[in-house]
């Protein structure tokens, strides 16, 4: 059950990890900015700062 469980949040994680690679820096100073899912705070790292966050949520859910 909990695997289960576990492989719903990650394949969440990973499509909203996918949607930030495409979400616009609003000041301009990056073409391409991530952002983190849970805050919606702007991510200086990119798409993979805003994974890591993601999967950290995810792990410590488990």
């Amino acid at each position: 059950m909990a695997g289960i469980v576990a492989a719903g949040l990650i394949s969440r994680a990973i499509s909203m990890g996918v949607s930030s690679l495409w979400s616009v820096d609003p000041q301009g100073k990056q073409g391409v900015q991530g952002s983190t899912g849970a805050t919606g705070a702007t991510d200086p790292l990119g798409p993979t700062g805003a994974t890591y966050a993601l999967l950290k949520i995810i792990l410590s859910r488990i």
